[in-house]
């Protein structure tokens, strides 16, 4: 055996570590191994520990933000520091854009040694610390409730709780996946310690300081916290309170104290969670998404959810529990032995938690069911891991043999259910399965093995080390299955991401961030976070609502409208409308753009520039059932304006709102291979043979989102060249009203051409759903010229807005291609005008014959209310605090 060959070794350690009374020092020994098991894990096979799909678009870019923010924070005092990022999807509030993403995260501290580091190591830096100090605050928690009820733990179970807590699922997946998911893991032990000490000891002080910290850090998990605090103070409350007379008084005063130090700690982050709430609120995240729960969740999913809940962690799953399987046996103890109530409560919620969606749905605060909450039953298990440890290694066999009984019972179902799903997955995926299935019943069988036939020390040593190794192999199956499974960035594909030189040429050409760029690769939608150049694209949490209404109405089909916006689909007409100046890709070059010295790189050659003018405008309710097309065009000749005034009637022409009465069949002839309603049953090709009459822009138009049922995306090759569209369907938690689905296929030349759409499976569709447009794009060239006559010029920026001189010939409307909000005023040579609501979510002002000097000034909503009900309870808690200290002198 190892512990046999290593016998001099394993008694060193234990003298030298083990025996120590710091369980912090034995934590950070393990703690590192194991990181460095992953660490090279993950070099060897070329991987960095960024998970593509959110990682890789919103986290891994944000730190670039960060960097920057934090160091003119503590560098600059905060001169620089935006308030309004104009760079990224035409603009987007600073606070509402990175607040979810570590704005005020103090561990950013560890920004600011590391502002030159590759982005790459930095980001796993900040994800290891994280996970360390998990295990830190896990470790403070076990010791303070150890010390109030005058007990005493193992060093050993201690620090091998924190790393059975700090390595399982929810960390190494959700907060990997979602960094900021990590919060919660430090967080709750520390309010848990806050809370015990509130109701025990009427100290305030630490349980309103931690809920501050998770409300400004993130408050959607201060949510999460709060509610996870919320079940174990009535239980702590019902236990406390047992036998005591008026005990229902009693435990509503304990329950009151909670509420309103909660409450003073919502008073003092008021400065940040003000403005946030206003954020959300204003944003299409507010639309309500009705999803049907069912009453108790469905079978698999319990199954799953029990049988998978000691199992490897899982790269990108969030489901999966994880935990070492030694807590099995913990588990079982602690529902064999007496006492101990407070804890069998907490796990029996824990079981109807997963039982019943509707549950699962207010802990998390979203309409459908989900496993966000579930970084408290890590913490609970580890918990009771360290409570029953040593106890188990204790017990002598007669003692074991109840709680063996229920390990095997549940042993027993779990090779039953493997089985099950051996049958059910189709090879090499079932000998997988098979594989991890075996592993893990070999490990269970090691421990049974040591307990029934180990005694005294040496079933704890070797319970240690069987622990010990088995975490260590579970980190190397982790990081093998996350290789196999593709989940992780190729290192050198992230740092070619940042390091194009392309881009860097592009940023440095680009004159402003106001010349805004369209670049066709998915990962690009916060590259104006990376590269600094003025992007058409968005892909963060909170989006201003009025973009997204934007994106609705015009079925911009590479826009999410809830989250992201992956630039206008290529639209010309829109892509001029919103100041594009230049198109980064290979393929689906739109029209007018033409080709730089730079390697895929284009140029519009009808570019209208930012703060450019109209002279007619029409109303929006005119125009208001117009389809997308239609409107497209229109704004390229007149401004769509919501709210007329008579001072724009008066003074400003009024367009024409003809629609465009070319009949498709005219422009068009398709011929499609097959016809009638289809039933896939296995892949096929739909080839569609065009013939355009004219050139212009092909769209393809689909009724409905769910036009090809059982089918998310559409992959479609024009002329060779592949085009991909994402479906948001009505069954989507990213569902927020689509209808239609519009879809630009790229410009054409006339003749003939090819589109093939690939079609898999058990996709249902009917050919007459679908129909082919194209739009003649001529007038974009006229339109352009036009518009680009008058426009803002000489434009400076700063932290709260931008400002330019303007000359125009006549009355004009000077459209502003910024997302439209009330935190905006604007100035016209000194003088305040009325901001109007123009193209469907953006802004215009009104502008005099003449020269003028035009000013637009960001203001946060609420944010100064906020500030001043932060330092008004702060103020009141000072002068609160001198009163006890000079009333305690006077006793």
């Amino acid at each position: 055996m190892f512990i046999g060959k290593n016998r001099g070794f394993f008694r060193r350690f234990q003298k030298e570590v083990l025996n120590k009374n710091n369980p912090f020092t034995i934590y950070t020994y393990i703690f590192i191994l194991m990181a460095f098991i992953i660490l090279v894990m993950l070099k060897f096979n070329g991987l960095s520990l960024i998970y593509k799909g959110d990682a890789l678009s919103q986290h891994f870019p944000s730190q670039f933000y960060l960097i920057k923010t934090i160091n003119d924070f503590f560098f600059d005092f905060a001169r620089n520091i935006e308030s309004f990022n104009f760079k990224l999807g035409f603009g987007s509030d600073s606070l509402f854009t990175y607040y979810h993403y570590g704005l005020f995260d103090p561990l950013n501290i560890l920004l600011i040694p590391l502002k030159n580091v590759d982005p790459v190591v930095v980001y796993s830096i900040r994800i290891i610390f994280r996970l360390y100090a998990s295990g830190v605050c896990f470790i403070i928690m076990c010791r303070y409730f150890l010390r109030i009820r005058h007990e005493d733990r193992s060093v050993v179970s201690i620090s091998l709780g924190a790393i059975i807590y700090v390595f399982s699922n929810y960390p190494l997946s959700s907060g990997v996946t979602h960094p900021y998911f990590g919060y919660s893991t430090i967080l709750l032990p520390l309010m848990i310690i806050g809370a015990s000490k509130l109701i025990r000891d009427n100290s305030k002080k630490m349980f309103v300081i931690t809920s501050f910290l998770s409300i400004v850090v993130n408050f959607y998990f201060a949510y999460i916290i709060a509610f996870q605090i919320l079940i174990y103070a009535i239980v702590y409350i019902i236990k406390v309170t047992k036998g005591k007379n008026k005990r229902f008084i009693v435990g509503f005063r304990l329950f009151f104290r909670g509420i309103y130090s909660y409450l003073i700690a919502v008073l003092l982050s008021a400065c940040v969670i003000f403005p946030m709430i206003y954020g959300i609120v204003n944003s299409i995240r507010n639309n309500s998404i009705c999803i049907d729960l069912p009453i108790i969740t469905q079978r698999h999913i319990v199954l799953r959810y029990f049988f998978d809940f000691f199992k490897i962690p899982r790269a990108g799953d969030a489901v999966t529990a994880g935990i070492a399987i030694v807590t099995l046996f913990t588990i079982s103890l602690l529902f064999c032995s007496k006492g101990r109530t407070k804890l069998k409560l907490l796990c029996a919620i824990v079981v109807v938690a997963v039982f019943v969606p509707k549950f699962q749905s207010a802990m998390t605060g979203f309409s459908y069911a989900n496993y966000r909450w579930t970084f408290a039953v890590a913490l609970l298990v580890s918990y009771i891991f360290v409570e029953m440890f040593d106890e188990l290694t204790g017990l002598n066999n007669k003692e074991n043999k109840k709680m063996l009984y229920v390990c095997y019972a549940y042993m027993f179902l779990y090779v039953v259910y493997a089985i099950h799903l051996f049958f059910k997955k189709s090879y090499p995926e079932s000998l997988v399965l098979a594989m991890l299935d075996v592993s893990g019943l070999i490990v269970f069988l090691s421990y049974t093995y040591v307990l029934v036939y180990k005694n005294g020390n040496k079933k704890r040593r070797y319970l240690i080390a069987m622990t010990v190794v088995t975490i260590c192999m579970s980190m190397c199956v982790y990081v093998g299955k996350a290789s196999i499974a593709g989940v992780l960035a190729k290192t050198k594909s992230v740092r070619n991401m940042i390091t194009s030189r392309e881009l860097i040429e592009l940023s440095n050409v680009s004159g402003s961030i106001f010349e805004r760029v369209d670049n066709s690769d998915p990962r690009s939608m916060n590259f104006s976070d990376i590269y600094g150049y003025g992007s058409s694209s968005i892909y963060y949490s909170i989006e201003n609502k009025n973009l997204s209404m934007f994106n609705l109405i015009m079925k911009n089909s590479k826009a999410a409208p809830v989250t992201l916006m992956n630039n206008m689909d290529s639209r010309v007409a829109l892509d001029n409308l919103m100041s594009v100046k230049f198109y980064v890709g290979r393929k689906k070059i739109p029209y007018g753009y033409e080709q730089t010295y730079m390697k895929d790189v284009y140029v519009n050659s009808n570019y209208i520039p930012f703060g450019f003018t109209y002279d007619s405008f029409v109303d929006y309710k005119q125009v208001r059932d117009y389809s997308s097309l239609d409107l497209q065009e229109l704004m390229l000749r007149s401004c769509v304006v919501e709210g007329v005034d008579k001072n724009i009637k008066n003074k400003i022409k009024s367009g024409n709102i003809a629609r465009n009465v070319e009949k498709i069949g005219d422009n068009l002839s398709v011929k499609l291979s097959l016809s009638g309603k289809i039933k896939t049953s296995k892949k096929i090709n739909l080839v569609a043979d065009l013939k355009a009459n004219k050139n212009g822009e092909l769209y393809l138009h689909l009724p409905s989102q769910d036009s090809f049922k059982n089918m998310d995306k559409l992959e479609a090759r024009v002329n060779g060249e592949s085009n991909r569209t994402n479906f948001t369907k009505k069954n989507t938690r990213w569902y927020s009203g689509e209808t239609d689905s519009l879809i630009n296929l790229g410009y054409l030349k006339k003749g003939t051409h090819k589109v093939e759409i690939s079609i898999p499976s058990g996709v249902e569709f009917d050919t007459k759903d679908m129909s082919f447009e194209i739009r003649d794009v001529k007038y974009v060239e006229e339109a352009s010229k036009v518009l680009s006559k008058e426009y803002l010029k000489k434009i400076s920026t700063n932290s709260r807005g931008f400002e330019g001189e303007i000359d125009v010939s006549k009355d004009k409307l000077m459209f502003v291609s910024i997302p439209y909000g009330d935190s905006w005023r604007a100035f016209v040579d000194g003088r305040e005008a009325e901001i109007k609501k123009a193209n469907i979510g953006f802004m215009a002002i009104h502008l005099g014959k003449g020269r003028h000097r035009v000013r637009f000034v960001y203001d946060r909503p609420y944010q100064k209310i906020g500030l001043i009900v932060s330092l008004g309870t702060l103020l009141l808690l000072g002068i609160f605090k001198l009163y006890n200290l000079i009333s305690k002198k006077s006793v």
